[in-house]
């Protein structure tokens, strides 16, 4: 694993943080809770890199058409489709979304 990998991570999952957060702000806690849960239980099921980026780049679509805010898949997602390397970055991103969803700001500073 090179240098690169471990920051390219984080940032899917300060990604995937900072969409969860947004959608939660837009939408408001119980609808946004909502939405971040229809998205968890759409990719985590997914065990192929095509089919999970579908079904994330549909749920991250809709999610931008129903809110105020802007919503956009990450580029280092793309460095990640293949092999093991695919289920890191799967995790970063569940566990991002569900770190958004706990109460205060520690998710984010514990992944500084």
């Amino acid at each position: 694993m090179s240098e690169r990998e471990p920051r390219s991570l984080k940032t899917i999952y300060r990604w995937a943080y900072a969409v969860s957060k947004s959608i939660l702000e837009s939408l408001g806690e119980q609808e946004g809770i909502s939405r971040i849960r229809m998205i968890y239980y759409t990719i985590r099921g997914e065990e192929t890199p095509g089919r999970f980026l579908e079904k994330l780049s549909k749920e991250i679509g809709e999610a931008y058409f129903s809110t105020d805010t802007y919503v956009s898949i990450t580029p280092e997602l793309f460095q990640y489709l293949h092999g093991d390397m695919f289920y890191l970055a799967k995790a970063a991103v569940i566990m991002g979304m569900l770190n958004a969803l706990s109460r205060g700001s520690e998710a984010q500073e514990e992944s500084s």
